[in-house]
This record gives structure tokens, C-alpha cells and sequence, in this order.
């Protein structure tokens, strides 16, 4: 099982965090070592973590109320007054917002903040089978090579005995040249394959963020989850995608667009300020004045007044409407995974299908019907012309039979990454299939001598 369960994500994110300088492993990396070392050095991870990490900060901030301020001024002409000019003043002012105004805010913030993580989960979800996608189109490349690069020694050794044959009259020159030319393709499509797999290996490299010197381990195809099961249908996964890494997103999104809308309702509510101020006031020039040179406190109450209720009204209208567009985005990416589900089974089963053919049937078949002509051939029982076809034969199987793996396995890959958890647990829940029972064999009913003269009883 190599999909990325809830808890192992979670362990990537802590391993990102605390030690996002890890250093390489010696030894080649295997698939999974990729995939642990994506999840926590991918660039792409990185900048995703690094956007959510500003969202949830952002949260915070917004929550603050608004500062007090702070106000100062001096008479140019001090305001003469009954108990002494007027020559400074000092105010402060402390606003007040409508209650659970700013606690909406930042619960729409903290809600956006939560679209920036599901959205980062979904990428961990992509990365993977990003790197497994590759992974299998490498391990099928070096499989194909290896199937040229056998039969292309099938046919050299076969060299020997058609060019004795060319010397005593028994083969044609023109045999021997066909074989050269197979055996030089046959070496070509291997280089060919071997070069394919040498640009995806850069390509794995790239998305696990290793450097090009980084070895990489034999590639190989996973095992099947459904072994001597059937794959479940379509609608077994119909839970599994309401946790879809895109439909959790659109959760998210549609939550956040609701907290948007509550806190749009609020911004035409006045806000409130209260303030203090503080008159300094000289001596009175007449003498005997009482309260002569007192200051003066003055506490006062503001209110602000939401006279643009178009734009208010606008500004909730729209939070509406963007509620309304993530619903429906959210219901558009449920029913796209679903329909990518069915496709997805469809190819693992026909994939399934292919592979049970080529290795219990045809393969072997080939195998063995190839060894026989090689055998007659080389008693002069059977002609060039028969091994050559034969041999063809085989290898087309035989890379049939690793196509066939390959699709198999980047259909598992696809359908764990788009469901975000491993098919094997869908696996457990499916029935053996049923054995066949035993038929015993009747023997055939033998012909009557003379079909003529046979009455026929109803």
C-alpha cells in the first residue's frame, strides 16, 4: 500500500516542519522514499504550505478591534473664558465595533484560511500519483527492454545454427539478413527503452526535489489489492467521496462563503466610539474668578452613521452569490469524481482482464509452442520462417502482458489518489468469488448404427 492515509499525511507535514533540511539516504530510494521526500521538499508543497501558513495568520490579524487614537492640539489663539484662556487639548477616542462584528470576520478569515489547507491536501493527494504514474511508466520501460534485450539473445544464439545451414545450402542469404536486422532493432528499442526511463528517472527527481545524483532503486509493479477478488462497483466508493480531497474543498470553500455572508450582514450595523478629552486652561486674568485656571474634561459618545445601504446591500448580495458558486462547484467536482471513479474501475477491471489473459494463457502458450519450433529447427524439422513468427509472436505478448501491469497499477494509483485513501481497505469488504463446482463428464452417447431404421421416441 503506497497511497497516503490521513495519519501518514499528517506525520509529513510534522517531518516538513521540523526538519525541512533532512539529508539523502545512501542508498537508492524506493518508491516510498519518494514519496516522503515529495511530500516534504516538493517546491510546489512547499509554496502551498507557505500560502496556508499566511492565510492562518492572516485569521488572527483581523481579529483585533480597531486602536484607540490619540489626539493633541494648541490654540493658536487661546479661547478666552470666564475662568481663564483655553490653550491646549488632548483627546482620546476608543471605537467600538458592532458586537460579533469582528468575530465574524475572523471566523471568515479562519474559514478561508481552512480552503487554503484542504487545498494543500489536495495537492499532496496529485503529488503522489504524480511520482507514481512515472514510477510505473519507468518500471514498465525497463521491463520492455529486458523482454527485447532476451529475445534479441534468443535470436543471436539462433545466428550460429542459420548461418551453418546458409553454408550447406539449407537457408537462404536472405534469411540471414533478416535475422541481423531483427537482432540490430531488437537492440535499438532496447537502448531506446533504457534512454525513456533514464528522462523519467529526471523527471521523479524533479518532483521528490533530490538532486541528479540521487540513485534510484529498481522500479517494480505494486501488488494487487483485489487478488482473487473482483474490484467493487462504482457506488461502493459513494462515502469515500464525500472525503474526496476536491469535494473537501469545496466544503470548505461553500463554509467560508456562508462566514463571508454573516460577516457582510454585519458591515451595515453602525459602530460605536467613545473618547475622552482633556482642555487645558490658563489662569484667569481677572483675580478672584473661582475655578480660575481649572481644565476642562469633556467625555463624549460618537456613532457611525451606515448611510450607503446600496453598497451594503451590494456587499451581502454578492457574498450570496459567491455561496450559491461554491455549492456548485462543490457539487461539480462530487459528480466529476464519480465519473472519474467509473472510468477508472473500468480500466483497472479491463486492465485485470488483460494481465489474467496474457500471463495464465497466451504467455505461456507462446513459451511453450516457441521452444517446440526451436527444437524442430534445430533437427531440421521446421523452417526460419516458423521460429521468426513465432518469436514475434511472444514478445508482442509479452509486452502486452506488461502493458496491460502497467495500466493496472497507474489505475490503482490514479483511483487512490482521487479518492485520498488506500484501495485496499475497499478490498477487505469484497467476497471471494464463488469456485466452480465440479462437473462430472458424461460419456458421449454413441451413434446409432443405422440412423435410418432409429425411431426416435417422444
Amino acid at each position: 500500500m503506497i497511497a497516503l492515509p490521513t495519519q501518514r499525511a499528517a506525520l509529513l507535514w510534522l517531518a516538513a516542519a521540523l526538519a525541512p533540511s533532512t539529508a539523502l539516504a545512501a542508498e537508492p530510494m524506493d518508491l516510498a522514499a519518494l514519496l516522503t521526500r515529495a511530500a516534504a521538499h516538493n517546491p510546489e508543497m512547499k509554496a502551498a504550505r507557505a500560502r496556508w501558513q499566511a492565510a492562518k495568520h492572516r485569521s488572527v490579524a483581523v481579529r483585533k478591534w480597531p486602536e484607540p487614537v490619540v489626539s493633541g492640539g494648541v490654540f493658536v489663539r487661546p479661547v478666552e473664558t470666564r475662568v481663564g484662556p483655553q490653550r491646549a487639548r488632548v483627546g482620546v477616542r476608543v471605537p467600538i465595533p458592532w458586537p460579533d462584528k469582528v468575530r465574524l470576520q475572523g471566523d471568515a478569515a479562519l474559514a478561508q484560511a481552512t480552503v487554503v489547507r484542504r487545498r494543500v491536501d489536495a495537492r499532496l493527494a496529485r503529488l503522489e500519483a504524480e511520482i507514481r504514474r512515472p514510477w510505473v511508466q519507468r518500471s514498465w520501460l525497463l521491463q520492455v527492454a529486458t523482454l527485447y534485450e532476451a529475445q534479441r539473445t534468443l535470436l543471436v544464439n539462433l545466428e550460429p545454427s542459420l548461418l551453418a545451414r546458409l553454408r550447406v545450402g539449407q537457408a537462404t542469404f536472405a534469411d540471414a539478413q533478416r535475422l541481423r536486422l531483427m537482432i540490430d532493432a531488437l537492440a535499438e528499442r532496447a537502448a531506446s527503452a533504457r534512454d525513456a526511463a533514464v528522462a523519467i528517472e529526471a523527471q521523479l527527481r524533479a518532483l521528490a526535489n533530490v538532486p541528479a545524483t540521487a540513485k534510484l532503486a529498481p522500479g517494480g509493479f505494486e501488488a494487487d489489492p483485489f487478488a482473487g477478488r473482483a474490484p467493487p462497483v462504482a457506488m461502493a466508493f459513494t462515502e469515500a467521496l464525500q472525503k474526496q480531497p476536491d469535494v473537501l474543498v469545496g466544503d470548505a470553500a461553500v463554509a467560508a462563503a456562508a462566514a463571508q455572508t454573516s460577516a457582510a450582514a454585519l458591515r451595515a450595523k453602525p459602530d460605536f466610539g467613545v473618547g475622552v478629552d482633556w482642555v487645558m486652561v490658563g489662569a484667569a486674568r481677572m483675580e478672584g474668578v473661582s475655578d480660575s485656571g481649572n481644565d476642562a474634561l469633556m467625555v463624549h459618545v460618537s456613532a457611525k452613521l451606515p448611510v450607503w445601504r446600496g453598497a451594503y446591500s451590494a456587499e451581502v448580495d454578492a457574498a450570496r452569490a459567491s455561496h450559491r458558486a461554491a455549492t456548485a462547484t462543490r457539487e461539480a467536482a462530487l459528480r466529476r469524481a464519480e465519473a472519474r471513479v467509473a472510468e477508472l474501475l473500468f480500466v483497472l477491471r479491463d486492465a485485470r482482464r488483460k494481465q489474467q489473459l496474457y500471463a495464465k494463457q497466451l504467455v505461456p502458450r507462446a513459451k511453450s509452442a516457441l521452444q517446440t519450433v526451436v527444437r524442430a529447427y534445430a533437427n531440421g524439422r521446421a523452417g526460419f520462417q516458423s521460429v521468426i513468427e513465432l518469436q514475434r509472436q511472444l514478445l508482442r505478448y509479452q509486452v502486452r502482458l506488461s502493458t496491460a501491469q502497467r495500466r493496472r497499477v497507474e489505475a490503482q494509483a490514479s483511483l487512490e489518489a482521487l479518492i485520498a485513501a488506500p484501495l485496499s481497505a475497499f478490498a477487505a469488504r469484497q467476497p471471494s468469488p464463488p469456485r466452480p463446482a465440479a462437473v462430472a463428464r458424461q460419456p458421449l452417447a454413441s451413434a446409432p448404427a443405422n440412423p435410418k431404421t432409429t425411431k426416435v421416441t417422444r
